[in-house]
């Protein structure tokens, strides 16, 4: 897994994890609060791109009236991943 992958997954399950916990609203500092407890911090800058980067793999929604952002619990990681990658997701097992 290449270095922007990982970084969008970790602050992917850094995002789930926050949710989690109980924080349905969840700006960017909660992320960067939350990085900085499990000792591994980023910058407000790295969590705000890969916000985008999430919200354009459909997995977190950004409400504007409230600048908060939201879990999108009908869409996994993995789904969304395989689609940007342009792979279809094999659903028959």
């Amino acid at each position: 897994m290449g270095e922007e992958r990982r970084l969008t997954r970790m602050i992917y399950d850094a995002f789930v994890a926050v949710v989690d916990s109980g924080q349905d609203e969840i700006r960017p500092g909660h992320i960067v609060q939350y990085m900085r407890e499990q000792n591994n911090p980023l910058g407000i800058w790295n969590v705000n791109g890969e916000f985008s980067t999430l919200r354009s793999m459909g997995v977190i929604e950004l409400d504007e009236d409230t600048a908060t952002w939201r879990l999108v619990r009908s869409q996994s990681y993995e789904e969304a991943e395989e689609r940007l990658n342009g792979r279809a997701v094999d659903t028959v097992k």
